[in-house]
């Protein structure tokens, strides 16, 4: 059986949530066994945000992994 995040990163809509939880290092836990309740917003539901914030969220790893777990 495939883990959440196995099954996220198959839909092209959700890559920038990939790569938030694989930069906020969350993407182990969610591989792993245990149940989880996710919510991966689009790509669409981040277009509202400039890319600078995205990328200073991103460059804090701690803040990122708090945001997501």
């Amino acid at each position: 059986m495939k883990s959440i995040f196995e099954t996220a990163r198959e839909d092209d809509r959700l890559s920038t949530s990939i790569r938030l939880i694989q930069a906020g290092g969350v993407a182990e836990t969610l591989r792993g066994e245990g149940e989880y309740t996710a919510l991966f917003p689009t790509n669409e539901a981040y277009s509202g945000f400039p890319g600078e914030v995205l990328d200073a969220i991103t460059d804090d790893r701690e803040r990122l992994a708090g945001m997501i777990l």
